[in-house]
């Protein structure tokens, strides 16, 4: 599973790593250049580690667009010289980046690991208060390590998926109705 703990420890995974593709010839949207997206992150970091990892996330999914979790371990690998943490704090900026309002590419989520069963997802406001009061947020019961259990990851948004692969939010819509009323007939 591709995640890695928020508070402590580290995930180790086997991932491909890419970017082939120039930046200036990925589109998202109607014609907008991935260069021109991540443009505020050049105008607050230059062209530090913030903007490479945006740009490298962006590249990655239009390579893999059926990518469905992004963790700090695959941009560390995607990033030269991150891969033993050193810019942990930068590749957060910039993939906090593109889950804001105006570019809304990737969302970011948590996830309980429950050791013994299946992963729980948890809202923003559960690990809040799992981590401040150091209550499991499933069972309610006291755990001083709910945090080590407590696990990070970014989701490509419907608005990457459609871009990164060429189509529209309207087309997507569009699609869907089709297959709505197909669905009706039969």
């Amino acid at each position: 599973h591709t995640r890695y703990p928020l508070v402590t420890g580290v995930q180790t995974c086997a991932l491909p790593i890419c970017c082939s593709k120039q930046v200036s010839q990925l589109f998202v949207g109607p014609m907008k250049p991935i260069a021109e997206l991540v443009e505020p992150l050049r105008e607050a970091y230059g062209d530090g580690i913030e903007r490479q990892a945006a740009v490298e996330v962006l590249l990655f999914l239009s390579k893999y667009p059926g990518t469905t979790s992004i963790n700090l371990q695959l941009i560390r690998g995607l990033v030269p010289g991150a891969e033993g943490g050193a810019f942990d704090r930068e590749i957060l900026r910039g993939l906090l980046f593109l889950t804001g309002d105006s570019v809304d590419l990737l969302s970011l989520r948590f996830e309980l690991d429950r050791i013994e069963h299946d992963p729980v997802d948890l809202s923003r406001s559960e690990v809040t208060a799992a981590l401040e009061h150091y209550i499991d947020p499933i069972t309610g019961e006291v755990d001083p390590n709910v945090g080590d259990r407590i696990f990070m990851y970014f989701s490509p948004t419907e608005r990457a998926k459609n871009a990164l692969t060429g189509r529209s939010e309207e087309h997507t819509s569009e699609l869907q109705s089709r297959v709505d009323i197909s669905y009706a007939v039969f």
